[in-house]
Parts: structure tokens; C-alpha cells; sequence
């Protein structure tokens, strides 16, 4: 399949399943830790799917959240240009503050952060849009 993905985690352990699975399926995975190191690497490696793991808010100061939305701009803007779909996994404890700054194309329902990341769901999702 060789498609290339993106994925932005600052827990790479709690995806690990995911990244395995996709790895099985043919899928070519680059893992970033923060949202900084993804908007330097949309040119250079090009990915069809980007996977965004939401950080949790009390591992961020203001001035950081400031950032992460201004740099999520900036995914959403490749997206737009180069038409690559993105995937939000976010606590639903975050999808109101993704849909009021109009940044959620797709999400998927964790609950909350202690609950294992659905891979099956993930997986059919990449499936879809690749």
C-alpha cells in the first residue's frame, strides 16, 4: 500500500498498537512528538494521512495552547491545499473547544484519556481516506 502517515503524538506508548497495525497494513509511519516538528515535516515527507493525537489541556501552559492552535492552522492549511484528510483522536472533553476554533474534520470518541485508543476504528478510518 505505501501510503505515508503522519503521526503527531506526545505518547507514542498509547499508540503504539495503532502504529503497528498500520505498519502491518502496508502503511508507512513517521511519529513526531509535538505539533512543531509536524508543520517542519509536511514538505519534506509528504503524508497522505495525518493522525493528530490531542494532547491532554494540564500538560500545557496558555502561551503553549496558543501555539498548538496557531500551528494547527497551519496542518489545516496543508490539508486544505494538498487534500490530506486529518484525523483529531481527542478526549471528548476536547471537541468543543476543536469545533468552536473550526478546526475538527473528523474525531474520534475516546472518553477519557485513560481508555484505550479504539485501533479497529482507526485503522477502517485511514482505510477510507487513503
Amino acid at each position: 500500500m505505501n501510503v505515508r502517515v503522519l503521526l503527531i503524538t506526545d505518547d507514542a506508548m498509547s499508540l503504539q498498537p495503532l502504529r503497528e497495525r498500520l505498519e502491518e497494513l502496508g502503511y508507512e509511519i513517521r511519529c513526531v512528538d509535538t505539533i512543531s516538528e509536524a508543520v517542519l515535516l509536511l514538505d519534506q515527507f509528504s503524508p497522505q494521512i495525518i493522525l493528530y493525537d490531542w494532547p491532554r489541556y494540564e500538560t500545557r501552559s496558555e502561551v503553549e495552547w496558543d501555539l498548538e492552535y496557531e500551528q494547527s492552522r497551519e496542518l489545516d492549511r496543508f490539508r486544505l491545499a494538498n487534500r490530506v484528510p486529518i484525523c483529531y483522536l481527542v478526549g471528548l472533553s476536547h471537541v468543543q473547544k476543536w469545533k468552536q476554533v473550526g478546526l475538527v474534520h473528523f474525531y474520534i470518541r475516546l472518553g477519557d484519556w485513560h481508555m484505550r485508543y479504539d485501533t479497529e476504528s482507526i485503522v477502517h478510518w485511514a482505510k477510507e481516506n487513503t
